[in-house]
């Protein structure tokens, strides 16, 4: 299952879409100035999520271009 998201340098997704096929004509989030948009495919583990979830319990990992889950964070 794919995904089209617009991120930030860090990986956060900012807007996302579902495709339901390779033929999508539906909306699709821009990239504007400091944005990148991507095709992906969501992990199988993550593939029942809704869009919800998916935006926020993972983020675009910006070297690979792969969906990863955030890193924990540590408390000091």
């Amino acid at each position: 299952m794919k995904l089209i998201a617009l991120h930030d340098k860090t990986g956060k997704i900012l807007a996302a879409a579902r495709p339901a096929t390779d033929n999508y004509k539906g909306p699709v989030p821009v990239a504007g100035k400091g944005t990148t948009l991507v095709q992906l495919e969501i992990p199988q583990e993550h593939a029942k999520l809704d869009l919800v979830s998916i935006c926020t319990r993972l983020r675009v990992d910006a070297r690979t271009s792969k969906l990863v889950e955030h890193k924990a964070k540590t408390r000091r």
